[in-house]
């Protein structure tokens, strides 16, 4: 008879070659015979084999869904994660996000370093990548240099910023022998009425827009955002004037955004006109103004859709199509007035006065700010006149002008 406490019968299991535990027979009554010890080992081998089978299917699972090349999700584990994600957040009303990237001049990478450099930036992308991602969120590799990021339970405005922060770190530090290396992003948002095929296609879009409109930026996908798009057309039909494009995206913009842009173009060509601009600069700053709000227009979450000082990948993006869309009717340095418009006077020289003479963009940003507090945006009620110049004093030598902000109280009707 055993000792108290001490194993009736144990036997080894092996596994490829390696312990993989033991089968422990614990109940001290009888002292094992040779008979029963036989099956203890027979046992431990059965047991070998399930965990060896059990091993091998996901090895087998992991190589059918892997990535060899950078560790992450391939294409068909990714697309069976977008229908299960499609499928719950319908379900359930949760937010849901599409991010897909790719590598910009990817060809050119391979064609001058070779495709063993080129298989090391994808690496290396796919490593930055999974730093940024959150717990939850999904990665794939589902084309040659083209990446997705699935974000359950996220917005399409928080996303676009994540994206935009992802696009940054991957731009700021070179990669190994290449140099530095740059990602375009397109992301778009689960809505009601599209399913996984329409989201997909949506992102794809917005990837296609921030390759077309400059590479190295984030496009969400947005009605507006399409409109805009659609208004660039082709050479043959692209508009020949401000007004024009303007009447074009006008019943898109929707919410008074078109009335607002007369405004400000109004306004600036008689501000322009107080600073002695010659008749046919105020005619050019005027028609600058008349598209400076073409793009970035009914935005969720954002002041204004776009008002003087905002400063977010979404409205960078917004801002780019509409300069793209733009860029047959206005010039280059009506598209900088435009572009400008977003920054700072104090922030740098030339987003400020050139000569002592304010820029367009200085008299574009004040027209703005003005008339958005006089008369109200996206269905916010205006302010007084008196409580309007105010707010624009106190931002004279920040955000706005000290030059042009003096000009203004002549400059509007009383």
């Amino acid at each position: 008879m055993t000792s108290p406490g001490a194993p009736l019968a144990d036997a080894r299991v092996d596994v490829a070659g390696r312990s993989w535990g033991r089968v422990v027979v614990d109940v001290p009554v009888f002292e094992a015979d040779e008979a029963a010890r036989h099956s203890l080992t027979r046992f431990a081998e059965i047991v070998a084999l399930a965990v060896t089978n059990d091993e091998a299917h996901r090895s087998l699972v992991a190589l059918a869904t892997t990535d060899s090349l950078t560790g992450l999700n391939n294409a068909r584990a990714f697309h069976e994660r977008l229908a299960e994600a499609v499928e719950d957040a319908g379900r359930y009303g949760h937010h849901l996000t599409l991010v897909v990237l790719d590598i910009d001049h990817f060809k050119q990478v391979n064609d001058v370093h070779g495709h063993p450099v080129g298989d090391q930036v994808l690496e290396q992308l796919a490593r930055r990548l999974s730093r940024t991602a959150r717990v939850g969120d999904f990665l794939g590799r589902i084309g040659g240099e083209e990446f997705a990021w699935l974000m359950p339970g996220t917005d399409l405005i928080a996303a676009v910023e994540a994206a935009e922060r992802t696009r940054a770190a991957v731009r700021a530090t070179p990669f190994p022998v290449v140099g530095t290396v740059t990602a375009s992003f397109g992301a778009c948002g689960l809505e009601p009425g599209i399913g996984r095929k329409e989201l997909l296609e949506r992102a794809d879009a917005a990837l296609y827009w921030a390759k077309r409109f400059g590479r190295d930026s984030v496009f969400p996908y947005t009605v507006q955002l399409q409109a805009v798009i659609e208004a660039v057309g082709s050479r043959e039909t692209r508009a020949r004037s401000a007004r024009e494009l303007l009447e074009r995206v006008g019943t898109t913009m929707g919410g008074g955004h078109a009335d607002h842009a007369a405004r400000v173009g109004e306004l600036s060509l008689t501000l322009a006109g107080r600073l002695m601009w010659s008749p046919g600069d105020q005619r050019r700053l005027q028609e600058a103004a008349l598209l400076h709000d073409l793009a970035a227009v009914g935005v969720p979450g954002l002041p204004g859709g776009g008002a003087a000082g905002t400063a977010t990948a979404w409205t960078g993006a917004h801002l780019s199509a509409g300069l793209a869309a733009a860029s047959g009717v206005l010039d280059e340095e009506q598209s900088r007035w435009v572009r400008d418009r977003h920054r700072r006077w104090s922030e740098r020289a030339e987003a400020g006065e050139v000569n002592g003479r304010p820029t367009g963009a200085c008299i574009i940003a004040v027209a703005d700010m003005w008339d958005t507090l006089v008369n109200g945006r996206d269905g916010d009620p205006g302010t007084s006149h008196d409580d309007a110049f105010l707010v624009v004093s106190s931002h004279a030598g920040g955000l706005l002008s000290p030059v042009v902000v003096p000009h203004l109280r002549d400059a509007v009707p009383a």
